[in-house]
């Protein structure tokens, strides 16, 4: 979601960034009758299934339809002029179970051999009895089985069914032809998509909503590096953590007359995979971005990340949708997790935000050593900035291990593909930007995430906030 290449990211779609569809932010498609169910900010449809026609581009074709959106599940009905609406969100979905009912041949052979044996039977018996009455008798009573097995042929006694479950309720869609029970199976895939991919950012908790901040991020056909300095990093604007990262983010790698021997590549990637796997601590920011934006713009998303070992993350995150910038902000030790809204509050329940805890892990810099660990890259230089000596690694196209690491998707979808650029100072064998473009073969559609890194091995602690005693964190906002 995605990453919508999903979106792609959806698509996977590299499941990360929505998808910028044709359908408005706040409704259905303009002709909808439906427009009851309005669009939650950033949401977008993913896929719809009519009951009979099966996977549709609209979630408004027929009286009978379970739409697929970044969040939610909805399913519209209408029976004897009775109009239903049922909405399941998707992150409380625990199963999904599809019925495919199908048609079993047993019953026609069957049926059709008791047909001819009722035939012969009565034939039989009218040439050695000439009654017309026991001739019936004698081969009606196996037509009729066959009458009744043939009809279990042709009118199964059950509907197939995609059924969703969760801890509190069911929601079932009947699936009454071929088409829609052939499909039934893509809509749980993509489902299963949504719920295992971290970095949508339609992850469902409250959300604390700030003044849009004055981002003006260029990302021209070079992909420049992360330009503006004035984004600072959240809880630490000022600091000299802070401030290196800015730098970074400003760093401009110009070519160089150093050459490194291919013998020497493989000893400076280890070192670069023993240095960056062994950090205890540093800063880091990420954007996703369509790579056509010349600014920060709806369905691009920005993350800051402070992590201290073990296990301290605390994140910032900001999406740009149609109606404005939102803002969250979480942090975890260990098992416990915390999320900002309107003050900190602890949750007890943390299943209840595995999205954001399982987006802790995939912002985390060693999904990058998974590509390192790939073997020799297509490409290598050595470029300089700031008066500092870089290895620049470009991997194309990225090995398909790579990419389940960087989408935080252990199954990517068939057509999904991906570029990598990494950035590796020869000074400290650190890691300090990562550029990887996804793309999808079948629409030419592409998602460009940036990383930069700072500050390895400070001093930095990720502290449990003060909370009010007995305060739980709120629920999910998502209907």
């Amino acid at each position: 979601m995605g990453p919508a290449l999903t979106p792609p990211p959806n698509e996977r779609y590299p499941a990360g960034k929505p998808r910028s569809g044709e359908h408005g932010l706040n409704g259905l498609v303009d002709d909808s009758s439906e427009r009851q169910i309005p669009w939650l900010p950033g949401e977008r449809i993913e896929l719809a299934l009519d009951s009979r026609a099966g996977a549709i581009t609209s979630p408004v074709m027929g009286r009978d339809v379970l739409t697929i959106t970044t969040r939610r599940a909805i399913r519209l009905s209408e029976v004897g002029g009775m109009r239903t609406t049922e909405i399941v969100r998707l992150d409380s979905v625990v199963h999904i179970e599809i019925k495919d009912v199908s048609r079993d041949l047993g019953k026609l052979v069957n049926g059709l051999l008791a047909l001819a044996i009722g035939v012969v039977f009565g034939l039989v018996a009218q040439a050695l009895l000439a009654v017309t009455l026991i001739s019936l008798l004698v081969g009606g009573i196996p037509i009729l089985g066959a009458i009744f097995m043939i009809s279990r042929y042709l009118l199964p006694d059950e509907e197939g069914e995609l059924i969703l479950y969760t801890a509190g309720s069911i929601l079932r869609h009947p699936l009454l032809s071929d088409e829609s029970r052939r499909d039934a199976y893509l809509l749980a895939h993509r489902v299963y998509e949504l719920m295992a991919w971290p970095a949508t950012g339609t992850n469902g908790m409250p959300v604390a909503r700030d003044e849009e901040p004055n981002i003006k991020t260029h990302l021209g056909t070079n992909r420049s590096s992360l330009s503006e300095a004035s984004l600072g990093v959240s809880e630490l604007s000022g600091s000299p953590m802070a401030s290196e990262l800015a730098s970074v983010l400003r760093l401009a790698f110009e070519p160089t007359n150093n050459s490194l021997l291919m013998k020497d590549l493989g000893k400076h990637i280890e070192r670069g995979i023993s240095a960056t796997t062994s950090a205890t601590s540093y800063i880091t920011r990420q954007l996703l971005v369509d790579p056509k934006h010349n600014e920060m713009g709806e369905g691009d998303y920005i993350w800051d990340l402070e992590f201290a070992a073990p296990d301290g993350y605390r994140v910032s995150q900001t999406g740009w949708s149609s109606t404005g910038v939102v803002r969250e902000r979480w942090l975890t030790i260990g098992n416990d997790f915390y999320i900002n809204a309107q003050g900190w509050h602890r949750s007890t329940e943390p299943i209840r935000f595995e999205e954001e805890l399982g987006l802790n892990k995939n912002l985390s810099v060693r999904k990058y050593v998974t590509i390192m660990k790939q073997g020799i890259p297509t490409s290598y230089d050595v470029v300089a900035a700031e008066g500092h000596d870089f290895l620049h690694l470009t991997y194309q196209p990225m090995t398909r291990e790579s990419l389940s690491a960087i989408l935080g998707n252990p199954s990517p979808m068939q057509g999904i593909g991906a570029d990598a650029d990494l950035w590796i100072n020869l000074d400290t064998h650190l890691l300090t930007k990562a550029e990887v473009v996804v793309f999808d073969a079948r629409n030419g559609q592409r998602t460009l995430f940036q990383q930069s890194f700072a500050s390895y091995n400070s001093d930095l602690a990720v502290i449990r906030p003060s909370v009010p005693r007995n305060t739980e964190a709120p629920a999910a906002a998502n209907p």
